[in-house]
This record gives C-alpha cells, structure tokens and sequence, in this order.
C-alpha cells in the first residue's frame, strides 16, 4: 500500500481529502538569482590567478578601445549619483580613474546594484576590474595616467583564508587540549 498521489487541488481518496497546503514544499523559498552576478562581488583570490593583467603605466592613448583586465587597490572613491561612481585605482606607483556607470546600458552587464557594491568597499582593498579603455574628457587629476576604464566587471578579492571559530582555535572541544591548558597530563 502506498501513499497516494497529491495533486494541487483538493483530491478525495477513499474519504481522505487532501488540500494544497500539504503538497508545499516544506523548505524555505529559493532566493532569486541575480543574472549580473557574475559582473560583480567577492571572489577569493585563488580563482584569479594566472590572469593577463594590464599593468597601469601600458595604458595610454593607443590603448583606447581595447577591452583590458586591470588589478589594483582601491585608493579613491567617488559616488557620483545613485548610477555613477569614480573610483581611482593604484598599481605598483601609477594611479588609473575607472568610471562604473549603470546609465550607459544594461547590455554591458552594468547596474545600479554594481554601483552601490563599489562605493561601499574599503579603501586599500585589493579589486580586479575589467573594462575598455577610453579617454578622459577632462584634465587627469590625482591620476597618473591619461585615460580612464569604462568598468563592465568588478570584483573585490578577497585575500584572508576562512576564519575558525574561537572554539576551535582554543581548542575547548576537545578534553585532551584542555588538560594540556591546565598543564595536567
């Protein structure tokens, strides 16, 4: 004899009735998954090595156009309006402006949650940036360089290995470390 079978609307099985709220998934629900995810967030920094990254003092004027991979730390960040951020990125001793804008277009994988991810990040964190390389319509101020990278990726690294918890490191878990604590054998 088996269990029988469940449908959405109320079904009468031998004078068993059998309503929707049984044939619900008891987990919780599944949160929506965010198909610009890959454009922006923390990942470790083993997964970006080997990577061909540009260094800051090859971008220049016959740069322009060309899609590069840059690595750097966060050294300046500017929120222009809830769709635009300057951030200004340090390499070795040359200083890059990369602008994070969600107003050029979603085809570019940017939005508006990239934007506010960026601005909320700590000065001197490690971030990879991938972008095309464009000329700065103004004046280079506080950067080294002449050009700037329109961001279309940006990802913070994180470099720490996980953390233990207390419990772990102190070794409470186990009653042999705890005689050793104690200096008791």
């Amino acid at each position: 004899m088996g269990l029988p079978f469940y449908t959405a609307a109320p079904v009468s099985t031998a004078g068993i009735v059998i309503s929707k709220k049984y044939t619900r998934s008891r987990g919780r629900a599944k949160e929506p998954v965010d198909p610009y995810a890959s454009a922006y967030g923390v990942i470790h920094f083993n997964k970006f090595r080997g990577r061909p990254w540009t260094d800051a003092h090859e971008l220049d004027e016959s740069m322009v156009g060309k899609r590069v991979l840059f690595f750097g730390t966060l050294r300046f960040i500017r929120p222009l309006s809830r769709a635009r951020a300057m951030v200004v990125l340090l390499d070795f001793s040359s200083t890059v402006t990369c602008v994070i804008d969600a107003g050029a277009g979603e085809d570019d994988g940017v939005i508006t949650r990239m934007v506010r991810f960026a601005v909320t990040r700590p000065l001197e964190t490690p971030v990879d940036v991938e972008g095309v390389v464009v000329l700065l319509p103004f004046e280079p101020f506080a950067t080294t360089q002449n050009v700037a990278i329109q961001v279309t990726k940006f990802h913070w690294i994180e470099v720490g290995q996980q953390r233990r918890s207390r419990a772990s490191s102190a070794g409470i878990g186990n009653p042999r470390d705890r005689r050793m604590q104690r200096g008791t054998r």
